[in-house]
């Protein structure tokens, strides 16, 4: 095998998604990066990697004259992880750092960053 034909580790893992309506409220907003960074945590293992920050996003839609919302948060982790729990918990928290009611919004999801083989992560 060639040294061109062996991938080389993903720098950043992106979960995103546009909704089919628009969020108005906390709750399903919450679900959807739980799941978003569930998802990414998998994308994340099977790489063989950890994670040592997650960023979390949202926004309105930059198409509609409503009120205009887009935010992101990073939350750096304790220790780089691959814990599912733990990285539903980060994005999650960061969500409910940057939230405000009053906005119909249309996209959300979770990039992990950071990233570091887990064969190098010391115990």
């Amino acid at each position: 095998m060639a040294l061109e034909d062996v991938p080389t580790d993903k720098k950043q893992i992106a979960v995103t998604r546009s909704f089919g309506r628009p969020v108005k409220t906390l709750e399903p907003l919450l679900e959807a990066v739980s799941e978003f960074a569930s998802r990414a945590a998998e994308k994340l293992r099977k790489q063989g990697s950890f994670a040592g920050q997650l960023y979390g996003f949202a926004h309105s839609s930059p198409f509609r004259p409503l009120p205009q919302f887009s935010r992101g948060v990073v939350v750096p982790l304790r220790r780089p992880t691959a814990d599912t729990s733990i990285l539903v918990q980060a994005a999650r928290v960061g969500v409910r750092r940057f939230y405000e009611d009053g906005y119909q919004l249309q996209k959300a999801g979770v990039i992990l960053l950071d990233l570091a083989s887990s064969t190098l992560h010391q115990g």
